[in-house]
């Protein structure tokens, strides 16, 4: 499946870190047609640094780079908290949507707001400032299994453009567009010592904050796989 949407759930790594010079590498595929990689490395004890990025077949595109402080709270129970700033390209392709027969499976997604219109592509960039809580467990015996949960809080600030049919003319509108979004996402990693397959399932919800009939369209679910290694 692919994605037509301006952002989707992102599959960042739950790294899980817990000792000073840690690094853990994740690279993956999503259900969205997207790679993704996350690179984590704990700086000192219980700080780290994290950068992510996510590109796309469809010249959708989002990165993004976070601080961090991690804490081990109990016999291999890790909690981590990051902050971050994100930057993306979005390009949405209503044509497409309506091929494959789903619109509603892109909120945002609209047939247009005036009388006779068709919405053909909407697309632009935008900023992304976020936190992200995550907390899971490490090492269980049975093959090494990793598990996680997390919680991702960010605002978006996005530029747009969209193409419209009107009549037998096609236009061009500009908007802006602020949103808050929450994207939570479960982890499993199972295998060696230090490579393992990891397993992701995420979801996410965007809150429009503009006076604007125009919301950003998004994708509600993203499932991704993928190898992770342990310095």
């Amino acid at each position: 499946m692919t994605s037509g949407s301006a952002y989707q759930p992102q599959m960042v790594d739950i790294p899980l870190i817990n000792e000073k010079s840690e690094v853990r590498i994740d690279l993956g595929h999503s259900f969205l047609s997207s790679n993704n990689l996350t690179v984590t490395y704990a700086l000192k004890d219980n700080i780290a640094l994290q950068v992510y990025g996510n590109f796309g077949l469809n010249e959708v595109s989002h990165i993004q780079a976070a601080a961090g402080y991690f804490l081990e709270i109990g016999n291999k129970s890790i909690l981590e908290c990051y902050i971050g700033i994100g930057d993306g390209h979005a390009n949405f392709d209503y044509n497409s949507l309506r091929n494959m027969g789903t619109p509603s499976d892109i909120y945002g997604y609209r047939q247009g707001s005036r009388l006779s219109e068709v919405n053909l592509k909407s697309y632009g960039n935008y900023k992304e400032y976020y936190t992200q809580l995550n907390y899971g467990i490490t090492d269980i015996s049975i093959a090494n299994i990793d598990f996680g949960f997390s919680l991702k809080i960010g605002y978006l600030d996005a530029s747009m453009k969209e193409s419209f049919i009107r009549g037998n003319s096609i236009y061009m509108d500009a908007y802006f567009n602020k949103s808050i979004h929450l994207e939570p996402l479960a982890l499993i990693r199972f295998g060696g010592n230090r490579l393992k397959i990891s397993l992701k399932v995420g979801s996410g919800w965007m809150y429009n904050l503009s006076k604007t009939d125009t919301p950003i369209p998004y994708d509600v679910f993203n499932a991704g796989i993928g190898l992770n290694y342990k310095f």
